[in-house]
C-alpha cells in the first residue's frame, strides 16, 4: 500500500480572517440601514447601523479569535498528523495529534478544521493554507495527497 510522502507546512495567522470579519460588520451595517422603515430619521438610522455594525465586527474578531490556530507547523509524518506551536524546539516536542478535515478546497488554498482526538481543545481549530506557503509545487501536492489519502486508503 502506497502512502503520501512526510509534510511540514507552516500555519497560523491568516490575514483574510481578519479582512471577512471586516467585510462582515460592514455588510451587518448596511443590512440594519436597509431594513428600517423608509420615514425613520436618517440620524437613528445611522445610529443603529452603526451599532448593528461594532457589535457584528466585534463578534466577528472574537469569533476570529477564538476559532484561529495560532501559528506552528502541521506535520503528516505518514501515520498521523501533528501540530506543533511556534517556540516548539525540537520535532516531537510539544505536538499535539491532531484530526484535519478539509471544510473547503479552492484549488490553490485550503480552509482545514483540525480536532484534537485526545480533547486538548475544547473546540476544532482552523487554518487557511496556500500553495504559496510552501516551497514548491511539489510539497502542495504532497500536502493534498497526505489529506486526500486518508479518505480512499
Amino acid at each position: 500500500m502506497r502512502q503520501a510522502p512526510p509534510v511540514l507546512v507552516p500555519v497560523g495567522f491568516f490575514l483574510g480572517a481578519w479582512a471577512v470579519a471586516g467585510v462582515l460588520a460592514l455588510l451587518a451595517a448596511c443590512a440594519a440601514l436597509q431594513a428600517l422603515p423608509p420615514g425613520e430619521p436618517r440620524w437613528g438610522a445611522h445610529g443603529l447601523g452603526l451599532a448593528l455594525g461594532i457589535a457584528c465586527g466585534g463578534a466577528s474578531l472574537v469569533f476570529c479569535r477564538r476559532e484561529a490556530l495560532p501559528p506552528g507547523q502541521l506535520r503528516w509524518d505518514g501515520q498521523g498528523w501533528w501540530y506543533a506551536a511556534m517556540g516548539s524546539s525540537a520535532e516531537g516536542a510539544g505536538e499535539v495529534a491532531v484530526q484535519p478535515r478539509v471544510l473547503w478546497d479552492a484549488g490553490g488554498g485550503l480552509l482545514l478544521q483540525l480536532r484534537s482526538p485526545e480533547g486538548l481543545w475544547r473546540l476544532p481549530l482552523h487554518t487557511w493554507l496556500t500553495a504559496s506557503q510552501l516551497p514548491s509545487h511539489s510539497h502542495w501536492h504532497g500536502l493534498r495527497c497526505a489529506l486526500y489519502g486518508q479518505d480512499i486508503l
